[in-house]
Order: C-alpha cells, then sequence, then structure tokens
C-alpha cells in the first residue's frame, strides 16, 4: 500500500530547497518541468488507467479539496520547489486534458506513481516510465512551447533557464530486486543497469535543451513501511544499503554528466540522508530537521 509522505519530511525538503534556489537564481527560473515516481507525481495516474493512484484518504487530508493524486498529505517536493522559485502554485500534470498552449509555459509535471528508470517496471499496472515520460515532454511539451515561443534561440534560452526536477531508481529495486526482505538479484549488476539508462535519459532531456537538474536521491528502502513489516517494525539494512550503493553511483555518474556535457549542471538532493537522520534521532529535529544534512547538496 503506499504511504503518505510526513509533514515533517516536507518541512525539511523546504529549507533544503532554499538551499538550492540560491545556487540557481530564483529570478532566473522560468519553468520546471517534473520527472519521476510517487515522490513527485501531481496526479498524473489519476487520467492513467492503473492501479496505481492516491484519489483516496488519508492522501491530501491537509488539503482543502482532499485527495489530489499526491502520495502526501500536502504539497509535495515539486509544489514546495516550484513555490520557492516564484513558479505557480500547482504545475499542470501531462495528462490532464487541459495540459497546453500558455498553461504550460511554467512548466509540466510527468511523473507517475509506481514508474521506475526502467521500462518494465510495474508496467502491470500501466504507469508511465521515466522514459516514457521524457519522451511525452519531448514529442508533445517541446513542439507546443516552440509555437508559443519566438524563435528556436527563445526556446533554447528558455530551457536553459528551467530546472528539470527528477526522481527515479527507488520503485525498481522494491519491485525487481527487493523481495521479501531479501536481496533477490544480482545487486551490482543491476545497479549498473539502473545508473546506465538514468545517465541515458538525463542525455535525453540535455540533447532535448535542459542544462539545469535536481536529482533526488532514493529514500531509505529498508525503513519504508512494507519492509519494516517484514523486520518486526525495524529497518531492513540490506534494503538500506541497495539505496545506499544506488546512490553513490549515481553521485558519480551525475559529475561524470557534468564533465562530459557542456552547461550540464545539477544539484543532488540527498533524501536518504535526509530521512535517515529524521529516524535515527528524532530529538534533534530544530522544529523538523535533523542536525547535520545542510551539506547533502552538491
Amino acid at each position: 500500500m503506499l504511504r503518505p509522505a510526513s509533514i515533517a519530511s516536507l518541512t525539511c525538503l523546504i529549507f533544503f530547497i532554499k538551499h538550492f534556489t540560491l545556487l540557481v537564481g530564483e529570478g532566473d527560473v522560468r519553468a520546471m518541468f517534473v520527472f519521476g515516481d510517487s515522490i513527485l507525481d501531481s496526479g498524473n495516474n489519476d487520467f492513467v488507467n492503473t492501479t496505481l493512484s492516491a484519489k483516496y484518504f488519508p492522501y491530501g487530508i491537509d488539503f482543502p479539496v482532499g485527495p489530489t493524486g499526491r502520495t502526501s498529505n500536502a504539497r509535495n517536493p515539486a509544489d514546495i520547489l516550484g513555490q520557492l522559485l516564484g513558479l505557480p502554485p500547482f504545475l499542470p500534470v501531462f495528462y490532464d486534458p487541459l495540459t497546453k498552449g500558455s498553461s504550460i509555459l511554467a512548466g509540466v509535471n510527468y511523473a507517475s506513481i509506481g514508474s521506475g528508470i526502467l521500462d518494465s517496471t510495474n508496467q502491470d499496472a500501466n504507469v508511465v516510465s521515466l522514459s516514457h515520460q521524457i519522451t511525452n515532454f519531448q514529442n508533445a511539451t517541446l513542439p507546443d512551447l516552440k509555437s508559443q515561443l519566438n524563435s528556436s534561440s527563445e526556446l533554447s534560452a528558455y530551457l536553459a533557464q528551467s530546472i528539470f526536477l527528477v526522481s527515479s531508481g527507488g520503485v525498481d529495486y522494491l519491485s525487481n530486486c527487493l523481495q521479501s526482505g531479501r536481496i533477490e538479484c544480482q545487486l551490482e549488476e543491476f545497479t549498473e543497469l539502473l545508473v546506465g539508462n538514468y545517465s541515458q535519459e538525463l542525455k535525453r532531456l540535455y540533447e532535448s535543451g535542459a542544462r539545469k537538474f535536481a536529482v533526488l536521491n532514493t529514500q531509505p528502502s529498508g525503513c519504508q513501511p512494507s519492509a519494516r513489516m517484514l523486520n518486526n517494525g525495524s529497518c531492513i539494512k540490506d534494503y538500506n544499503d541497495a539505496s545506499i550503493l544506488f546512490n553513490n553511483v549515481l553521485r558519480i555518474a551525475l559529475e561524470e554528466l557534468s564533465q562530459e556535457m557542456p552547461g550540464f549542471t545539477f544539484s543532488y538532493i540527498n533524501m536518504f540522508g535526509i530521512i535517515s537522520s529524521m529516524i535515527d534521532d528524532p530529538a534533534a529535529y530544530d522544529p523538523f530537521c535533523p542536525r547535520g544534512w545542510h551539506n547533502s547538496l552538491g
């Protein structure tokens, strides 16, 4: 079962993202395009024929309108970042039929609950994989943007001043590799496969004009409620070690991309560190964010 994100985690992320806005320059951001999984989905799955959705309580319990397709009590990280960047309160989701024309000029959310880096992840549930999300951006959004901007050079400038927010990978592990409290795959090989595919997808965005990336790493998989249920309420170390391995390899891959591709800049958002600190030492919150995580931005 999908679980709502905690208020504390979002409050902590607000402070974290403020550091990110200092790097990108709030006045320079013209739009934000969002890709990934349940961490960032703002309602796409409500428009898709899928068994994975968040259209029911307790999701949206702190939203005046109730459930909105977000796997959180209210706003999710994409909403918060958009607000801090001075963008409209809620970006439109790609699969809403109204998402076209001038409504997309501040950005679009393509994320899909339950999706992964691999096209095969949860495809029996008809989710929208990361590669398909990027294809939607390339085949539908880019032509629409080009028709509204004055020239190809204006489109290039617009994209270079936009943020591309991405969160993916955790679901791939939970769906393909972490089963019944055990590792059910060749972990190193699977991780290399995931990160290799992830890099290729980020390259596709770069080749489409993206330059500024904000990448969330994976949270501690072994501390999710579904995992703790398998271990008498405790986190599963092997699951968390898999997340650490992925995050380390991902960080190296991002550094390599920044060296290979001129103008490629990124912020690496250490969600694993944020959530782990909150779990390990809740008394250290001031008032919500744990001490010692402020260096998790790079």
